[in-house]
Order: structure tokens, then C-alpha cells, then sequence
């Protein structure tokens, strides 16, 4: 039986700080303050994918060594958003009197803006009691959500969406080891689709892999395999409503977008609209109303999609 090779996103997930491709100055100080024995509570947020829990995997590992299972606690709020986390796993761990190696433990806490207000206030108390012996990273995609009571005790990084630069270099390191070429119209499409999101990127390579063609990747195999609306569409469908009759249109468009998910559609005319010449109050109203749209689809519990459908057409019809 052959060996199943491990997931690429754990196959090239960085081990040291110079493999490491967010922002540079924001690993450059995490670095510093690794090597200093110097780590103060942390707060690391921004979009996913963006390698916030990779940075601190990597400190984690800097700090410890081998003796990261004793040191350091990951746990993630998504599994268990209510108080028992913070009375129960954090504060256990927390004030459990090391067994291998003396100095400062690591909490690593991800996703942690799914902790609720009063998760939140207790974690705050137990920062404030166990900040002698332990330290706690943070982790969210929004900050906003995070009390400033926890804010205001954790240096704030954050880790915005990687630049098309960055990702292009990693995807040909990547490529290059798998003995495959990617072209620079695929690593543009995966760029406008995964908006910086390295971890989506990676999968979406490695799902391409089986429809192939001399070992090439190009944007139509990217297309392809994520269902998602290429630039030619979105033009295509702009170009329909233009042309003609709400009538018309709707049923021209209906028919070749049968194979897509109508919101992705809408997000990337979102993406359209935004750098569109026009009147900045008429593309302030079209993006309201092209987010009511997006927000009908996603969070309605019975949503017709013909209305929305339509009702996407009329707005972009009055642009």
C-alpha cells in the first residue's frame, strides 16, 4: 500500500522564522523578542491565512524545543466559546507547576474572537493572575471583537493579506519541488480568489494536481477546479446587463451562471465595482446595496436565488 503523502499546507508549513512570508517587519520583531526570552502577551490578527498561527508555532518551537507539549497549551475558542475553557483548561494549565523546564508557559489561544464577553472578562483576570509564570497569544481574524480590557494587556500585531509578490515567490518554491509549473495567469487567478490567503492557495494547487496537463497550471485549471467565476464572466455578465432589457438579461445570465454559486458571483462584481470609474457617492449607494444582496444570500434562511438574482441585476442596471 503506498504512503499517503501529508496535506501540502502541513508539508511546507514553515519551521523557522526566515521561511516565513507575512509581513517582515512584524516577524523580524517577534523574532527578536523570541531570542531575548522577552515575549509579552500577544494579540495576532487579521485575515486567515495570513501565517498567525504559524508565527507563533514557530516561537513556540524557537522557546522550547522539544519540550513544547509541557509548555505550551493550544487550544482553539471555536470548539467551546463559553467560560469553561477559561475556568477549567487555561487556568489548570496555567497554574501547574512545571515538570522539565523552569520559565515562562505559552497559551495559545486561536480563533479567540469566538469567545463570548464573559469568556472574555474571565480571561482577562487570569492574564492579570498567572502573568509571572505564563504568557498568552491571542489569535482572531477580528480584533474588534476582542475587549479592549485584553487588548489593552497584549502587544497588537497585525498580519494583513499577503501580497501577490510573496505568494507568487512561494507557489514557484512549491511548484518547483513538486516538479510543476505554474503559470503567472494561475498564481493571479489564485491571488483575485483566495484575497491573500495562503492556506487556501496551497489547497487549491494541490486539488489541481489530478486534472494535469504536461504538469501545468493555468488559470482556466484553477477556474475549473474551484467553480469560481473567472474576470472573462463577470465582464460577460456586466456586459449582458448593459445590453439589454432586465428581462434579457436575466435570463441570459440565469443560464450561464447555472454552474456558479451566486455569491461568489457577487463578490467579485463587488470587486468590480470598487475600482470602477465612477461617481464616488454612486459607487458608495451600488456597494450598499450589491451588500444587502451578498448579506440576503448568505444569512436568509429561505433565500430564493432567482430574487436575488434579479434584484442583482437591477442594481447593477442603474450604475
Amino acid at each position: 500500500m503506498s504512503k499517503i503523502e501529508l496535506p501540502w499546507v502541513d508539508k511546507y508549513r514553515p519551521s523557522i522564522f526566515d521561511e516565513i512570508i507575512s509581513e517582515k517587519d512584524i516577524i523580524k520583531t517577534i523574532e527578536n523578542l523570541t531570542e531575548n526570552k522577552n515575549i509579552p502577551h500577544l494579540l495576532f490578527y487579521g485575515p486567515s491565512g495570513t501565517g498567525k498561527t504559524t508565527t507563533i508555532s514557530v516561537c513556540a518551537k524557537k522557546l522550547y524545543g522539544k519540550y513544547s507539549s509541557s509548555m505550551v497549551l493550544e487550544l482553539n475558542a471555536s470548539n467551546d466559546n463559553g467560560i469553561s475553557i477559561i475556568r477549567e483548561q487555561i487556568k489548570d494549565f496555567a497554574g501547574t507547576q512545571n515538570m522539565f523546564l523552569q520559565g515562562i508557559k505559552l497559551i495559545i489561544l486561536d480563533e479567540a474572537d469566538n469567545l463570548s464577553i464573559e469568556a472574555q472578562n474571565a480571561l482577562r483576570r487570569v492574564i492579570e493572575k498567572y502573568s509571572n509564570n505564563t504568557r498568552f497569544c491571542l489569535i482572531c481574524n477580528y480584533i474588534n471583537k476582542i475587549i479592549p480590557a485584553i487588548q489593552s494587556r497584549c502587544a497588537r500585531f497585525r498580519f494583513p493579506p499577503l501580497t501577490i509578490k510573496d505568494i507568487s515567490i512561494q507557489l514557484n518554491n512549491i511548484c518547483s519541488n513538486e516538479g510543476l509549473i505554474i503559470e503567472n495567469s494561475a498564481i493571479e487567478a489564485l491571488y483575485r480568489i483566495s484575497k491573500g490567503d495562503m492556506r487556501m492557495i496551497i489547497n487549491i494547487v494541490q486539488i489541481c494536481i489530478p486534472v494535469l496537463e504536461n504538469k501545468t497550471i493555468n488559470d482556466k485549471i484553477i477556474y475549473k477546479c474551484t467553480s469560481k467565476p473567472s474576470n472573462t464572466l463577470i465582464k460577460e455578465i456586466m456586459d449582458i446587463i448593459d445590453n439589454n432589457s432586465l428581462k434579457d438579461a436575466f435570463y441570459e445570465i440565469k443560464e450561464i451562471t447555472k454552474n456558479y454559486n451566486l455569491i461568489d458571483i457577487v463578490s467579485f462584481i463587488i470587486d468590480e465595482i470598487v475600482i470602477m470609474d465612477i461617481k464616488s457617492g454612486k459607487k458608495c449607494q451600488l456597494l450598499i446595496e450589491l451588500a444587502e444582496i451578498e448579506n440576503n444570500i448568505v444569512f436568509s434562511k429561505d433565500v430564493q436565488i432567482d430574487i436575488q438574482l434579479g434584484g442583482l441585476i437591477s442594481i447593477l442596471k442603474t450604475k
